[in-house]
């Protein structure tokens, strides 16, 4: 499945989603802060309303927090 539509997934489904590389590789694309904008969205609509949400990434601190802190 396509981590930027989840589809097959519903509203709030899941308590923990964890992330190992997943936005290294989408930053890696053509129109990766669009796509990666998306996959946020998507994962934070899965994401029951006190879950968490782990990502391991390679990338340091300061290339990629931008993405999270508006969520």
């Amino acid at each position: 499945m396509n981590v930027t539509n989840m589809k097959s997934f519903s509203n709030n489904q899941f308590n923990i989603v964890i992330d190992k590389g997943t936005l290294d590789s989408i930053l890696c694309t053509e129109n990766a802060s669009t796509l990666v904008e998306k996959m946020i969205d998507e994962i934070y609509r899965v994401l029951d309303d006190n879950g968490i949400f782990i990502c391991i990434s390679y990338g340091n601190e300061d290339t990629r927090k931008a993405y999270f802190v508006s969520k």
